[in-house]
């Protein structure tokens, strides 16, 4: 994302957090520090990343500009098994950026080091492992149950839950254009453009308000964005701690 379109959109976002990312890896973003330091000047900030590209420098900027989460993406604690679902990557590489991270934090309360985990059903043993491992890292862990991301399940789901996603969140894409879903991966569910539009007219399209009326009574199984969606299922389950 150019650095005009992130201000445009910064400076015009309603919500009151912002949330940079959606899909990528923010890091891999040459002015992600730039990016956190204007977006929490204006509201409430996290960033969640695979953690593998942090550095002293990035960790240093992130906590003087104040920014609120520092969430990191854990597939797996096992170190085989990490290297497996996350190519390329390497755990050990990841837990010593998280040790660099709370040294230079300090005794400061932010930024606030989340840990996401997926919880498979047959991985009870790597949430009892994550939870050893940790302890002394993060100062949260999170555990959510595994689920299919939107078009990616085999069967439709045309019975589903209301889900408040295009009520609560919009997602703006690297180009401008805005989905009214963070799982929206493949911009399906576009409803506006900020290279064309002001974020008051996406924000009262009649595309969005279509999706949103579906969604709340629950009819998004209609919609070919949430046909094959289960996130709405997953998402009523609280988090473990």
């Amino acid at each position: 994302m150019s650095w005009e379109l992130f201000v445009k959109a910064v400076d015009q976002h309603p919500s009151p957090v912002i949330h940079l990312y959606f899909g990528g890896e923010p890091l891999c973003h040459p002015r992600i520090a730039d990016f956190v330091a204007y977006a929490k000047k204006k509201t409430a900030t996290t960033l969640y990343t695979n953690g593998l590209l942090l550095t002293p420098i990035l960790a240093q900027q992130f906590c003087e500009a104040g920014l609120d989460v520092l969430g990191i993406s854990l597939d797996a604690v096992d170190p085989l098994l990490y290297r497996e679902k996350r190519v390329g990557g390497c755990l050990d590489v990841l837990l010593a950026n998280m040790r660099m991270f709370k040294e230079i934090r300090g005794s400061a309360k932010r930024p606030i080091l989340v840990v996401d985990l997926i919880r498979f059903p047959d991985e009870q043993d790597q949430m009892n492992m994550a939870r050893t491992l940790l302890k002394d890292l993060a100062d949260e862990i999170h555990a959510k149950a595994y689920f299919h991301y939107p078009l990616l399940s085999a069967e439709p789901n045309l019975v589903q839950p209301p889900c408040a996603q295009p009520e609560a969140s919009l997602a703006i894409l690297w180009d401008g254009r805005v989905t009214v879903c963070c799982l929206d991966f493949g911009a399906v569910g576009v409803v506006g453009d900020l290279n064309k539009q002001s974020m008051t007219e996406v924000l009262s399209s009649s595309a969005r308000n279509l999706i949103r009326q579906a969604c709340a009574g629950g009819q998004q199984g209609l919609l070919a964005m949430c046909r094959t969606c289960r996130s709405a299922e997953a998402m009523n389950q609280p988090y473990l701690q």
